[in-house]
């Protein structure tokens, strides 16, 4: 079993191969469950992969909700009538320099000049008096919560780590339509942050210099 981190797209992989289940009878395993645990705590359960054949036990399972700077421990499992059989374990460090926003459908990098910003919000509200110096602080219910405004130059990288420009504004096109379908995604950026975050409808392009030949 390996466990590798991927950088290009921030994030973690987690390969495995017939030969990582320790099961006298491969064509017994009708599933995989995947567990993982961040920095020594609990393992929780991320994934569930169906079996339909010894050729399925060779896979890869991508983990796009991991943090950057943090260490993460994976199990994968082999399901056998129900219960569980001998696991398979590995770990590896997430570290990224990008930023990541996407989820499991879809997801965009950038590698190129990665801004964020985060503004921390809770409610309060100040109350003046005829008679007191000072105004009363006043602070109803438990909001608290972020906002904030990322920017980038998002271009798509190839398996070498190459940036492809001809397709730079098709992909651009696609990164517009994903921000604005109004689903929740994860941001991630290179400092460790990580966030789950709902776009409030200011998409803004703020350079053309990138256009590419793909729209």
């Amino acid at each position: 079993m390996q466990v590798i981190n991927d950088p290009r797209n921030c994030s973690i992989m987690v390969s495995c191969t017939a030969d990582d289940f320790a099961v006298n009878d491969l064509t017994a395993i009708t599933g995989i469950e995947v567990f993982r645990a961040c920095d020594g705590g609990n393992s929780v359960k991320i994934g569930a992969i169906s079996i339909g054949g010894q050729e399925d036990l060779n896979f890869t399972f991508m983990d796009y909700y991991t943090a950057s700077g943090a260490n993460y421990e994976y199990t994968c499992f082999p399901m056998i009538d129900g219960a569980w059989g001998v696991g398979c374990t590995n770990e590896a460090t997430c570290q990224f320099d990008g930023m990541f926003i996407g989820n499991l459908d879809e997801q965009y990098v950038c590698h190129l000049n990665p801004e964020c910003s985060s503004m921390l919000n809770f409610n309060m509200n100040y109350v003046q008096t005829f008679h007191a110096t000072y105004p009363h602080a006043i602070s109803n219910g438990n909001t608290q919560y972020y906002t904030g405004s990322a920017r980038g130059v998002f271009v798509e990288m190839d398996e070498n780590c190459n940036f492809i420009i001809e397709t730079a504004t098709a992909y651009r096109r696609r990164l517009e339509a994903f921000l604005a379908n109004k689903k929740n995604k994860v941001l991630k950026t290179g400092r460790g942050d990580i966030w789950l975050v709902q776009i409030n409808g200011k998409v803004q392009e703020e350079d053309a210099q990138y256009q590419g030949a793909g729209a």
